[in-house]
C-alpha cells in the first residue's frame, strides 16, 4: 500500500513547481486540512497545494492508519511536492503550547457566531 502511495506521489509530484507556497491573503479562503494520511488525503494534500490554496495549517490523525504512519505520510507527500512546513510541528505532549484563539464563524446564511 505504502508503495503504491509513494509511486502515486512520485507521478503526480512532476507537475508541481518547488516552493510554490503563498502567503495567505486575508480576504479569501483559508483553509485548514485534518487528515489521516492515506491515498485519500494525500490526493487532497497535493490538490490544495498544487492551487495555491490558503492552507494555514495540517492536522493529522490516526483513521486509515496509526498516527505515527499518518503522521510520517504526510510528511512523505509535504516533501515530495515541495511544501515541507517550516512552521514548528505540535505533537500532543506540546498541546499546552497551543496559541489561544478566538474564532469568529459565519455560516453561508450570515449567521455568525
Amino acid at each position: 500500500m505504502l508503495a503504491t502511495l509513494l509511486l502515486l506521489v512520485n507521478a503526480i509530484a512532476m507537475g508541481y513547481s518547488e516552493g510554490t507556497t503563498k502567503r495567505c491573503n486575508l480576504d479569501g479562503m483559508s483553509y485548514v486540512l485534518d487528515v489521516d494520511t492515506g491515498v485519500d488525503d494525500a490526493m487532497a494534500l497535493m490538490e490544495m497545494l498544487s492551487y495555491n490554496k490558503c492552507v494555514e495549517a495540517i492536522t493529522v490523525v490516526a483513521g486509515n492508519t496509526n498516527l505515527e504512519n499518518a503522521y510520517n505520510n504526510t510528511m512523505r507527500v509535504l516533501q515530495e511536492i515541495k511544501q515541507e512546513r517550516r512552521d514548528r510541528l505540535l505533537r500532543k505532549d506540546d498541546e499546552n503550547q497551543l496559541p489561544r484563539v478566538r474564532l469568529r464563524v459565519t455560516v453561508r446564511n450570515g449567521t455568525t457566531f
